[in-house]
């Protein structure tokens, strides 16, 4: 058992006949030529393997006894101090523990250990060790990550030697058998989405995305494909445009970097080992694949819209961060009692212009005088494109003010043809009386002529006579008369 490292092989059946060699390694610690007494730092890596102990590696500590007189390998527990030992591969591989050779051979009667193999940081085997002589002890541990020795007992009665271990590499050689499935995202946006799905039964998985609306990712086995939540920046599978945007034990991950109105697939592939020695399951799972198409950026990018009450208007006001190939925005309103409607639009009303194409800021604004005191109102606010094309872009809410004053607004347009709209509000309940006049005082046709509450309200004259006929072009007056008030102002009629 003392000369130098022994390897053995086992034959181990596969299912059909297929055969899987286990190596089984014995590694000697007599034979590495360390001088008596020598003191080691807290960890060394030998012969492939790490050992770490917190105060440091004793190589033949009891031979000052004068027992033992070949130099072996074990923690220091210095001056009665016990501390913990533990072992794992230097290349992190998980190993199967088949069997360790301690020797207490230092007279102060047994010693005992407990022995854990830990896998993914919790214990999955054990063992209590005692020995009072040299002697082999079998454990059979499975893969595991590391071993842990602690020792039991009388401080001053832990001493022993650490002579040999034989173990084999833990190679599962197998790939998952379980597809990840139910790939779903949300918070989905023009340049980024969140990812999400359910684990299958491999130790780890790599995420792949593509810009396609179909096909799978194909990771090639034994290659550690490095993530970015940046897609494009990740590695990417060859030269097929699936690129690594998540390598690890999750179930989700948000990505950035897309492109807008783009279709993006996901696949989700589980796989088994470590860096360098992954074995992927390719295959497609229950909605794995799975697309998803980032959203659309609006051709206008609006950045506020409100809408304010006063005394007898409506003020609405927008500001946009950037325009692309806008003709002009077009402005609906609805009440409790009405549906939508629309009461401005760029078509009649230059204000309502947009700037084409800007990467600048622009501020609009609009008055609506055509509105009702006190009554809730909803406005929309929507964009047209160079091709025609409407789009909503905004919406707010206002409650409208009574108006404080009874007066007859600028008719607009004026001039005008073929129809000016006559504004008005009544700070009080008021027999109202409307109609328009030539220039020589004759009444040409009455538009109102009637109780009506305290409000807003509008009214078009489209050049029409009483009887229906068209009246020449000229300057008309139009005069409005609420009790003993009465307010006049021009307007002129071009054909």
């Amino acid at each position: 058992m003392k000369n130098g490292i022994k390897l053995q092989c086992l034959i181990l059946s596969f299912i059909m006949s297929s055969v899987l060699y286990a190596v089984q390694v014995t590694v000697n610690f007599d034979a590495l030529g360390y001088a008596r007494n020598t003191r080691l730092s807290s960890t060394m890596d030998i012969s492939g393997f790490n050992f770490e102990t917190s105060t440091g590696l004793g190589v033949g500590y009891e031979t000052d006894y004068g027992y033992n007189n070949t130099p072996s390998l074990f923690p220091d527990f210095d001056n009665g101090v016990v501390n913990t030992f533990k072992i794992k591969r230097s290349n992190d591989n998980k190993f199967n523990l088949i069997s360790i050779y301690l020797d207490d051979t230092d007279g102060f009667g047994s010693t005992s250990y407990r022995v854990g193999a830990y896998n993914d940081g919790s214990e999955i085997d054990y063992a209590i060790v005692t020995l009072s002589t040299a002697e082999i002890k079998t454990l059979n541990f499975p893969a595991a990550d590391y071993v842990l020795f602690t020792a039991i007992g009388d401080p001053l009665d832990v001493a022993a030697y650490f002579d040999e271990l034989t173990y084999e590499d833990a190679a599962s050689s197998t790939a998952p058998t379980t597809q990840a499935s139910a790939v779903s995202f949300s918070g989905t946006s023009t340049s980024g989405t969140t990812i999400s799905w359910t684990n299958g039964d491999g130790a780890s998985r790599a995420v792949f995305m593509a810009a396609a609306s179909s096909g799978t990712a194909s990771p090639v086995d034994n290659t550690n494909y490095s993530a970015s939540v940046t897609f494009g920046v990740g590695n990417q599978i060859g030269s097929s445009g699936w690129y690594c945007v998540y390598n690890g034990t999750g179930t989700s991950v948000s990505v950035s970097g897309l492109s807008e109105s783009t279709i993006y697939r996901v696949h989700v592939c589980e796989y088994n080992e470590g860096a360098g020695s992954e074995l992927y399951l390719a295959d497609a799972g229950t909605d794995n694949p799975d697309n998803v198409t980032t959203d659309a950026s609006l051709p206008v990018e609006l950045t506020s819209f409100s809408a304010t009450g006063k005394s007898n208007t409506v003020e609405l006001t927008w500001t946009t961060a950037s325009e692309r190939d806008n003709l002009g925005f077009i402005i609906e309103r609805k009440s409790e009692n009405t549906d939508w409607k629309q009461v401005a639009s760029y078509q009649s009303d230059n204000r309502l212009a947009g700037k084409g194409t800007t990467s600048a800021p622009s501020q609009y604004d609009f008055i609506d005088n055509t509105i009702s005191a006190g009554a809730d109102y909803d406005y929309r606010l929507s964009e047209v494109n160079i091709n025609g094309e409407k789009s909503e872009i905004g919406t707010t809410s206002v409650v409208a003010a009574t108006p404080s004053t009874t007066q007859l607004f600028a008719a607009y347009p004026n001039p005008f043809n073929p129809s000016t709209t006559l504004n008005y509000s009544l700070a009080k309940d008021s027999h109202v009386t409307m109609a328009v006049y030539d220039i020589l005082g004759r009444e040409i046709k009455s538009l109102v002529n009637q109780q009506q509450s305290a409000g807003q309200y509008s009214i078009q004259w489209d050049g029409s006579t009483e009887a229906g006929t068209s009246t020449p072009s000229g300057t008309y007056l139009v005069r409005m008369q609420t009790g003993n008030t009465s307010q006049v102002q021009k307007v002129l009629f071009m054909k």
